[in-house]
């Protein structure tokens, strides 16, 4: 029984370390944080950018993205919140945003020039990741206690991923529009999207041999 017990110990150690060495190897599957158009879109509409991810990874483990909030009087303050979409539901010939994947808690942002939010929450799509190549993320800020034109920065072109030159806004009707800029700016915001990869089947495995084996030795300790 020792020597099972041994066994066992070590199995479980190994197996930590492999799910952790996993855990630890964060992928870049979205960054469009470099090539600066030195513009921005205000709305006090929901908007965002419909994205396509780089790499294999989709549990996502830390999001970034670059906001701006000008004009606002002293002291003045805005809210903000940010969506996942999957983009699964028709919209003017187009699939457009639908299923909902993903709400953060509103956050208050100060007025700036120009500066960067990062959600770090932690795998928060689910067990499954985001089990998703392509989804739209969108912001909105509201109660703008001092006024201001509160918006994102817009980068171009994507160094890693890509997404498509125009932009989802939800209108007053209540439906999302697609929309471009007139002057052929390409719509995509500053963001950053970093994920982690699922367990693989080899992990997997060896967890649930493992599982056995304590049962096994729980019965025989009975």
């Amino acid at each position: 029984m020792k020597n099972l017990a041994k066994i066992l110990c070590g199995g479980s150690a190994f197996l930590v370390a492999l799910l952790s060495s996993q855990s630890a190897r964060t992928e870049i599957v979205y960054d469009n944080s470099v090539n600066d158009w030195v513009s921005g879109y205000s709305s006090t509409n929901e908007f965002g950018d419909q994205i396509k991810l780089a790499g294999t990874s989709r549990t996502v483990s830390k999001f970034t993205f670059e906001y701006f909030g000008v004009g606002a009087d002293t002291g003045g303050t805005a809210t903000v919140t940010l969506r996942f979409y999957l983009n699964d539901v028709l919209s003017g010939g187009y699939y457009g945003p639908g299923t909902p994947l993903w709400t953060s808690d509103p956050f208050t942002v100060s007025p700036t020039g120009r500066s960067t939010l990062i959600y770090d929450p932690n795998i928060f799509i689910g067990k499954d990741g985001l089990s998703a190549d392509e989804f739209t993320w969108t912001v909105q800020f509201t109660d703008l206690t001092g006024g201001g034109t509160w918006g994102l920065d817009i980068y171009s072109p994507p160094t890693v991923g890509s997404s498509y030159n125009d932009y989802w806004e939800f209108d007053a009707l209540g439906e999302w529009l697609l929309k471009t800029n007139r002057f052929d700016v390409p719509m995509n915001f500053a963001a950053r999207v970093e994920a982690i990869p699922e367990p693989n089947a080899v992990v997997l495995g060896l967890a649930g041999a493992l599982a056995i084996l304590l049962f096994r030795a729980s019965l025989r300790r009975v």
